[in-house]
Formats: C-alpha cells, sequence, structure tokens
C-alpha cells in the first residue's frame, strides 16, 4: 500500500503542488482497482457460466461508488486481487493449466500484503487437495518481501508483537458499528481480549466447516469474511464491499439488505465533526442491524423448508 501511494505522490507532485489539492489523486488508485474488479468479475461470471448481467449487483452498488471512488478507501485493491485468486482457482477446476495454483496463491498473498483480512481464507483455497497446500507456500517470501522494511535493527519482538495485536485490533480492540461483537463482550464479561479471543475462535470454527463441507471457494469466502464482519469489534460500511463481489455469484437477500442499511454508521462522522468525540456504538445500530439478522432468520428457516421438500419430492421420485 505504501509503495502504491509513494508512486502516486511522485506522479501527482509533477503537476500539483498543493497537498490538499494533490490529496484528491489519492483516490486514483482506489478507483482504478475498482474497475479491475469489475473486469475480473466479468471473466469470472462468463468462465463459470451465470448470466453475465449479475455484475451490475457490484456494478451498480453505491457502495463502492462512495467508498471507493468518493473516499478513496483501498480495499479495492485487496478485492481485486482476491479476485483473480478465484480466477485462478477456476482455470485449475476447468482446464487444470500448470501454474493456475501458483497464480492463485500468489494473488491471495499479495492481497494479504494489502489487507490482512485475506490471510483467512488460505485454508478455503486449499481445501481437501494437500498437493495446494504446497503452493501456499509461495505467500512466505512474498509476505516477507512486503514485511522486509519494517524488520529493521531499529524494531524488535516487542514492536511486532504490539503491531500484530493493533493489526487485529478490528476483530476485538475498538468498538464502532459492532453488531454479535457486543453479545460476546456480555458472555466474556466485558473483558475485551476474551471476547476477541472468542470471535477468533468463531471465525476459525467457521473456517473449519466451510472446508469440511468442501464449497465452492466462492461461497466458502463469503461466508467466513460474513462471519468475520458479524463478530468484529470494528465493521466500517466500507468493509462490507469485501463481500460485495462474492454475493454476485450467491446474492443472498439479508447480505444485500445489510450493505443498503450499512451507511446508518456514519453518523458517528456527524457526531465526531460536531463535538470531536467519535462513538460508533450508539443505538443506531439496532436500525441497522435488527433488520438485518431479522431477514437472516426467516431466510435460512425458509431456505432449509425448501429443501427438505426438494429432498422429500425427490424420495418420492
Amino acid at each position: 500500500m505504501e509503495e502504491i501511494e509513494w508512486t502516486t505522490y511522485c506522479v501527482v507532485s509533477r503537476f500539483e503542488a498543493r497537498p490538499f489539492a494533490q490529496a484528491f489523486w489519492f483516490k486514483v488508485p482506489s478507483a482504478l482497482f475498482d474497475l479491475g474488479a469489475m473486469a475480473a468479475l466479468w471473466l469470472l461470471l462468463k468462465a463459470k457460466g451465470i448470466p453475465q448481467e449479475r455484475i451490475l449487483i457490484y456494478a451498480w452498488s453505491p457502495l463502492p461508488l462512495i467508498e471507493f471512488w468518493g473516499t478513496g478507501h483501498n480495499d479495492s485493491i485487496a478485492i481485486f486481487l482476491l479476485l483473480l485468486a478465484l480466477l485462478a482457482i477456476h482455470a485449475i477446476q476447468s482446464r487444470d493449466r500448470q501454474g493456475a495454483d501458483l497464480g492463485a496463491f500468489t494473488a491471495l498473498a499479495l492481497a494479504t500484503a494489502s489487507k490482512f483480512w485475506p490471510a483467512i481464507l488460505f485454508p478455503v483455497f486449499i481445501g481437501w487437495r494437500p498437493r495446494r497446500g504446497l503452493w501456499c507456500l509461495i505467500a512466505v517470501p512474498i509476505l516477507a518481501l512486503a514485511a522486509l522494511p519494517y524488520f529493521t535493527s531499529t524494531i524488535r519482538w516487542s514492536g511486532i508483537d504490539e503491531n500484530f495485536r493493533f493489526m487485529s485490533g478490528f476483530l476485538g480492540g475498538w468498538r464502532n458499528n459492532d453488531s454479535l461483537f457486543s453479545v460476546l463482550l456480555f458472555a466474556a464479561r466485558n473483558d475485551f481480549y476474551l471476547a476477541k479471543k472468542l470471535a477468533f475462535a468463531i471465525v476459525c470454527l467457521t473456517v473449519a466447516a466451510v472446508v469440511a463441507l468442501r464449497w465452492p471457494p466462492e461461497r466458502g469466502a463469503l461466508t467466513v469474511i460474513t462471519v468475520l464482519l458479524m463478530v468484529s469489534a470494528n465493521c466500517h460500511p466500507w468493509y462490507l464491499t469485501w463481500i460485495l463481489p462474492l454475493l454476485v455469484f450467491y446474492p443472498a437477500p439479508p447480505l444485500l439488505l445489510w450493505l443498503a442499511l450499512a451507511p446508518l454508521a456514519h453518523t458517528a462522522v456527524i457526531q465526531w465533526i460536531a463535538s470531536g468525540e467519535w462513538n460508533g456504538s450508539t443505538s443506531v445500530r439496532y436500525y441497522e442491524y435488527v433488520p438485518v439478522y431479522l431477514s437472516l432468520a426467516i431466510w435460512l428457516v425458509y431456505g432449509a423448508r425448501a429443501s427438505r421438500r426438494i429432498r422429500a419430492n425427490s424420495s418420492e421420485i
């Protein structure tokens, strides 16, 4: 990320010297990678035989338009690289191309180097293929190279440990627009570290379940990331862009509703501008999450009943 921003500055500073005007151009990489994500989605839909108009779920969503083009959040970079990894995985399944495994884990490692959350998807990509697990070792030199500037003689292991704890802070370090984390915090008797450990355990169990069920990587990634965001202590609206491209393949109505209601979390910005105090855990969250979890429960119950009816009809036939 720092290399991308440094390159952006080197280019922009050649024609614009005003700092505030330069800041506008730092949104350009986020927008370009968003266009790249749409191109990757188009190719994935075509390769999987899914109607390509499904791309409108992503392309017409206001969320990336606001968060990437308007605000310049850099999550589009990780999303683009994740979609490249999924493209490579599909190439393995359809054509058995040599080097596709290497390409998939290279893209996933680069996604992890830009945003740490894609690291949880490595087991989902490996699945039940031990040989594929060997290819994931390509992530080691890639991540080591990305972290190399931080491993200088002036940094001790205590600092690395501190950075790792800070990096995992969104899972349970400070509260902002959280939902199920409040339940975990209550169960942990307001012990933030214990609540974070519970959240991490839930995410790990979800990964294990997805691998055991042998779900396709798109479905597995959608499930794992959704659970990650639900149990996290910090869920900014732009974090939901992580699941948006995966909803193109599995357009779950409750999750689409969550995307529509997520901007309610920006009310914290209004209070911050007015008073200088940030409070992202207010009652506004109920207007965002109660409809989402209620619709999710109804949707899951309806889906379970529909599955039972289909199984019953097939047994009669």
